[in-house]
């Protein structure tokens, strides 16, 4: 049986997001044991996503040194 296309139920993500409450600073978060769709998309809650811009979602934990020009580097937060 061809294994390759086989999309797993879960995955630990990276996500940048701009929360528009706090204005343009970038934060980075890992998240584990995401619930991912038949497609191979990460899903979501809705009450994370409020109030965010997502930027980018990295398959596995990855360590941001900074971005977009930016000199100052990633707002670290505890997981969702």
């Amino acid at each position: 049986m061809d294994q390759s296309n086989i999309i797993p139920k879960t995955a630990t993500v990276t996500v940048t997001y701009i929360d528009t409450r706090s204005g343009d600073k970038v934060y980075k978060l890992v998240m584990h044991e995401m619930p991912v769709s038949d497609k191979g998309r990460v899903i979501f809650p809705d009450d994370f996503r409020e109030n965010k811009h997502i930027l980018s979602v990295f398959n596995g934990a990855c360590d941001f040194l900074n971005g977009a020009g930016e000199r100052e580097p990633f707002a670290y937060v505890s997981n969702f």
